[in-house]
């Protein structure tokens, strides 16, 4: 408890002094000033999507009439609250209480004057999981950098992406299932009126977002209702490619609806009728993500980038280097490895053993990495080559593959989420981790090509942009480079397989 608290506390720096207040539709908000930086915590930007409103676009926000406090965070999104589990340990986890209640921004602005750039940061948790006030998000050291920055929730799980024909039925234009994403463009609504209260340019916004955020960013992209809310996009771990992933269809995703509201009481009354906790542990729950509905999300993400329909801005894109593979990987015998190659692979496997072979336990474990590896680096490839193709804007890829000096785990290495920390510039807030000069300076390059990026759309040098084709990659190591990922060889197998209809 004690070090949640602190945890808590640790959202606003020690030396705090009370703001006059800032006029928002919210309501007139009172924030803290710490040195260069303006904080407001748990901003609500929508109406609670509680009792009628579950399951429904959320709604204008409430103004207060009392002037609010914005000196903590909001509760994170009903969820299940696991707090950390290696190796996302407590600074990369949920840390305060979850309601259904938790439509709220975490702004940070710059003390100084002045029109600033926005980044809007979407928090991944594969769309069940996370919260704005995850500590390693935390904004200061942007805004410190001349960049506001805001954290938004959005619904997750069961209350944010369930679909069914009665609930198709009631939007007004035959829609379902896309709450959270909903919630997203409500927060970019949100920040387009309010940001220039607190010294902010609404021509200069930047989306951002890590894992399920990127995925979310892809989407609001692709997004006609997202269009004309943000400048530029930045996706940490999830350029999409098609069809590598997909998502669910309407149809497909009420059926699933409909057959868990038969299964709880047989209408929507009875489901915005059970307690959020009852809905969260259901073990018959319908998937739980994201879904092509006809009007907030028309096409897929990958589709979009044939036949464009949303948003052309600059694309800031990449992945950690042991994104799909630890240091030390899943164990997995040369026999176990080569049969999962052809079940997968079917009539490629012959291939792809040829180029990552495991004719030995240990040849199999080095293969199962470097397969992941350069499956990541061509799907960001092919990502950026379909973009610059179809869009005037610009594609920036990077490669983050600094290892954390983590004494205790090193096993796990430029693991999914550990590059949020050197972007962020919020290394001091993990205290697991052994960070050292070379971190820092990672974490500097890092912070730089977010502010530049968000003020100018571009990183600037050393950065380089993909071409048509893919690359390079800008690569965050022990050092700054740029460098090409894939030899001919690998960059055609892949090409073929990410590329079949």
């Amino acid at each position: 408890m004690r070090r949640c608290a602190a945890w808590m506390m640790g959202l606003v720096a020690s030396v705090a002094v009370a703001q006059a207040p800032v006029k928002t539709e919210s309501g007139d908000l009172t924030g803290v000033r710490s040195g260069n930086v303006r904080t407001y915590l748990g901003v609500p930007f929508a109406a609670p999507p509680v009792g009628n409103l579950r399951w429904k676009a959320p709604q204008p926000v409430v103004r207060s009439a009392a002037v609010l406090a914005a000196d903590k965070p909001g509760p994170a999104c009903v969820q299940v609250l696991s707090r950390s589990h290696l190796p996302w340990t407590e600074a990369f986890m949920v840390q305060n209480n979850a309601s259904e209640d938790c439509l709220s921004v975490n702004i940070w602005a710059p003390a100084k004057g002045g029109k600033h750039a926005v980044l809007v940061f979407f928090h991944g948790g594969a769309f069940n999981e996370g919260s704005n006030s995850i500590a390693s998000y935390d904004g200061t050291a942007l805004a410190e950098h001349g960049v506001i920055v805001v954290d938004a929730n959005y619904r997750l799980g069961i209350l944010g992406y369930l679909a069914t024909t009665a609930l198709a039925e009631e939007s007004g234009h035959g829609s379902a299932g896309n709450y959270g994403l909903a919630d997203q463009i409500a927060a970019l609504g949100w920040v387009q009126r309010n940001i220039a209260a607190f010294g902010g340019d609404p021509a200069r916004v930047t989306i951002a977002g890590q894992s399920a955020g990127a995925q979310s960013v892809a989407q609001l992209i692709a997004s006609p209702r997202a269009k004309g809310l943000f400048a530029g996009a930045i996706m940490n771990s999830g350029p999409p490619v098609w069809p590598a992933t997909s998502i669910t269809r309407l149809p497909e995703a009420e059926a699933a609806g409909d057959k868990f509201t038969q299964a709880h009481g047989g209408s929507l009354a009875a489901l915005r009728a059970m307690a959020a906790e009852d809905l969260l542990n259901a073990k018959d729950a319908p998937p739980r993500r994201p879904v092509v509905d006809g009007w907030w999300l028309t096409e897929e993400p990958g589709d979009d980038l044939r036949t464009p329909v949303g948003s052309d801005v600059p694309v800031l894109a990449g992945w950690n280097a042991d994104e799909g593979g630890t240091a030390v990987p899943n164990g997995k015998t040369a026999d176990a490895y080569r049969a999962d190659a052809e079940k997968k692979m079917g009539a490629d496997a012959t291939r792809f053993l040829k180029l990552y072979p495991g004719e030995d336990d240990a040849q199999a474990a080095k293969s199962q990495v470097t397969a992941a590896r350069d499956r990541n680096y061509a799907i960001a490839a092919l990502y950026a080559d379909a973009y610059v193709r179809r869009r005037a804007s610009e594609v920036y890829l990077y490669d983050f593959s600094r290892v954390p000096p983590w004494k205790a785990h090193p096993e796990f290495g430029a693991h999914h989420t550990a590059e949020l920390p050197y972007f962020f510039g919020t290394l001091d807030r993990v205290k697991d981790r052994d960070y050292d000069a070379t971190d820092r300076a990672v974490s500097r390059e890092a912070v730089a090509a977010w502010v530049a990026f968000a003020e100018r759309g571009r990183p600037g040098p050393p950065w380089v942009l993909a071409h048509n084709g893919g690359g390079p990659f800008n690569v965050l190591g022990d050092t700054f480079k740029v460098e090409s990922k894939l030899d001919s060889l690998r960059a055609a197998f892949w090409k073929s397989i990410l590329s079949k209809p």
